[in-house]
């Protein structure tokens, strides 16, 4: 973890819980957004380059998200990837130096990123917290854009509609109070939940974790069993918050 810009190997200095042991998953810092200008410029430039990189992993659900949509709505050839190594180090997420890494990861990239901690350092020196993926980068800028999952899954359906103008809309205008609703409901108890249930440092944590987690599944389950979408008659975000967990 960052504690004012210097990794340090343990999380306790940051990692907040309870006083029974509950995990308390820190927020997300950055959360900015895609302004309608960038997308302009992007749609001028023969190759409709936005500078854009999205840092990910593929054992992290949270990063799953993210490529789901990416490849739902077209966007692969205009939002490259970098792909962190499955398993997390002393120093956090990393890339393996090249031709050395496990098969579908990046080797450290043009910008000279070895590890995930080195883009929060790069936008904010003195930054405290963990180090996460994903991450939407702005190469020009040499800045992070977001590392909030949700976010970015509506950066790419809105933000950047002008761009790949897919017919799909994972946040339609009329479904979006139900589709807050819905992931609202599965966040602390299944998404968030597993997480609480691996990071407790009681029992007492631990159980009550793991039974939300379950007994979401069971409702889970029974919605399913009744109506083939999450929310509404359409594939939303609300589905792609909810497969990242259960498979």
């Amino acid at each position: 973890m960052l504690v004012n810009g210097q990794w340090q190997k343990k999380w306790d200095p940051v990692q907040k819980k309870d006083s029974d042991g509950r995990f308390i998953r820190q927020s997300s810092a950055f959360r900015n957004r895609i302004t309608p200008e960038q997308v302009q410029a992007a749609l001028g430039n023969p190759n409709k380059d936005l500078g854009l990189k999205l840092y990910v992993g593929y054992i992290c659900p949270w990063a799953t998200r993210t490529l789901i949509a990416r490849s739902l709505l077209g966007l692969e050839q205009y939002i490259p990837i970098s792909v962190v190594e499955p398993q997390l180090t002393d120093f956090g997420w990393h890339f393996a130096p090249a031709g050395s890494g496990f098969p579908g990861s990046s080797s450290a990239d043009d910008e000279g990123i070895e590890h995930i901690h080195q883009l929060y350092t790069q936008t904010d020196g003195q930054y405290t917290g963990r180090a996460t993926v994903p991450v939407l980068w702005d190469q020009v800028a040499g800045k992070i854009i977001n590392n909030e999952s949700e976010d970015i899954l509506r950066i790419f359906n809105q933000d950047l509609h002008p761009l790949h103008q897919s017919e799909l809309d994972l946040y339609p205008e009329v479904l979006r109070a139900k589709i807050d609703q819905f992931n609202d409901s599965i966040y602390h108890t299944f998404n968030n939940g597993v997480y609480r249930a691996g990071f407790a440092s009681t029992q007492q944590a631990y159980e009550e974790a793991y039974q939300e987690v379950f007994t979401t599944l069971d409702q889970l389950e029974n919605h399913f069993t009744e109506q083939q979408y999450a929310v509404g008659t359409q594939l939303t975000e609300s589905d792609i918050e909810t497969i990242h967990n259960s498979v």
